[in-house]
């Protein structure tokens, strides 16, 4: 999956912040294998390793972490297998 991020002011693709993504699976309680994430360029990310273990509903959330490990930011996209 390759994910590209825009500065809101700007319009540019930038972020300031430490990204991290990983799936959960709500219903049953679970997540998956780590995502795997690879900076392109500034803004621009490749994520690997995303793997449904099973069908049913998915959340891939998507975080911007600050330097102190802290999420200032999250994403969640609904994904049903």
């Amino acid at each position: 999956m390759l994910v590209t991020i825009y500065d809101q002011q700007s319009s540019r693709p930038n972020i300031s912040h430490t990204i991290k993504a990983y799936l959960w699976m709500p219903e049953m309680g679970h997540g998956s294998t780590p995502i795997k994430i690879n900076k392109i360029a500034d803004g621009i990310y490749e994520l690997s390793n995303i793997e449904f273990i099973m069908g049913g509903l998915w959340d891939l959330h998507f975080e911007f972490v600050d330097d102190n490990n802290t999420v200032v930011q999250e994403v969640v996209w609904d994904i049903y297998l």
